[in-house]
Parts: structure tokens; sequence; C-alpha cells
């Protein structure tokens, strides 16, 4: 889900309102000061300023205040979306994939809502990350898939499905089969399922994609 900017500051108390339009220099400086309002009213314009991008990334790793971080991410999803196949979106987006590595569950889940909304620079980075070494990556990467609208969405969740073993990163690859799922998906299901020593919640889960695929294909149900 995007997360929202307010259009105007008319419901803040008027202490928590913006007194003028600043320049870029000046919102940098007021990322760093003590009172949260101010940091989250400089979060929210610098989305006006792509040359701001790399600091609000900078910001998110410290920013204790959860609503300027909220903020930091508005911006950088209105930045990115200026210009999707721009230098600037790509570095935004590579920016927010570290946050997947991120001790803290907030900050990922925040990274991944504004990547579901990137799919064009999101694209080239989901073969390395369905592959890489660390199975919490890897399902992450399931996550940001789950909303992600692009057409090879399903060709990636079938591909795990064809190759991983980690029960954990197969459990939420079975899920996106059942919300994503086409007729192509079928055979790496029905492999799966033929499993001798496959855990039994995963054997269920795979039973109800199944189902929702074949209950689904014959109406000309795509993903995307």
């Amino acid at each position: 889900m995007a997360l929202k900017r307010p259009d105007t500051d008319h419901a803040l108390p008027a202490q928590e309102r913006r007194q003028q339009e600043r320049d870029s220099a000046t919102l940098l400086a007021e990322l760093k000061i003590e009172q949260a309002p101010i940091r989250r009213w400089a979060a929210r314009d610098l989305g006006r300023h792509p040359e701001a991008a790399e600091a609000l990334l900078v910001a998110l790793n410290d920013e204790p205040d959860a609503s300027v971080r909220e903020a930091l991410f508005c911006s950088l999803e209105e930045i990115a979306h200026h210009d999707p196949s721009s230098e600037v979106s790509m570095m935004i987006t590579r920016g927010l994939l570290t946050f997947l590595r991120s001790d803290s569950a907030l900050l990922r889940n925040e990274a991944i809502d504004v990547l579901q909304t990137l799919p064009e620079s999101v694209a080239p980075h989901l073969d390395a990350l369905l592959n890489d070494e660390d199975a919490d990556v890897r399902i992450l990467a399931l996550d940001i898939l789950r909303a992600l609208p692009h057409p090879n969405s399903p060709v990636w969740v079938t591909q795990v499905l064809a190759r991983e073993t980690h029960p954990n990163v197969l459990g939420a690859a079975v899920d996106r089969a059942t919300e994503l799922g086409t007729s192509d998906m079928l055979p790496a299901l029905k492999v799966l399922q033929a499993q001798p020593d496959l855990p039994s919640y995963l054997r269920f889960a795979i039973k109800i994609a199944l189902e929702r695929i074949e209950d689904d294909e014959p109406q000309g149900s795509q993903a995307w």
C-alpha cells in the first residue's frame, strides 16, 4: 500500500504548520533539528527536491519518530515516481532495498510498501533478491511481489517454486501462487506437492493454491 502525503497542513495544530516555503538547503538542515514536527515538515517538503533523495535515505537510518519516517518514505516515493526510469529513482530503489536487511521490522515493511509502487526500478533486482543467500531476504522479495504491478511477477514466483528448498521461503512462494496464480504455475506446484518429505502445512497450502488456480483459470483469470 502506497504511503499517503497530506495535501495541506490546515488540519494540524498551528505550531506544527509550515510557516513558509524553504529551499532544499534549509530543509536539509531542518531534518537535524530536535523538534519532530519541524523534521516532519522538512521531510515532506523535500519530496519536491530530487537532489535531496540521498539525504532522505540517510535520515531514515537514525530517525526515531514514526511520523517523520513516514514523511521521509512519502517524499522518496514522490521523487521516484516523478521519473521512474531516472538514475535518481534507481538510486532510491537501491537505497530502499538495503532496508530489507534492517533489524527493524518497521523499516523493512515501510520500505516494501514503497518498493511495491516502483515496478520499473525494482524489477532488475528481483532475480538477485530471490536468489539471495539469506532466506529472510528471499521471503521479503516475495512480499514485494504480493502487490508489485509487473507482468513478470507470476514468472518469478514460478521460478522460486521450482528451485527453492527452504520451507519458509516455499511457504511464502505458495502464498504468492495462491494470490497471483496462473496455469503456468501448476506443474511446479504439482511437482512440489509430490515430494514425500514435504511438511504437512505446505502440502495443505499447495492444495489450496492448486484449487484456486484451477477454479479461476477457465474464467481467464490472470495475475496482472
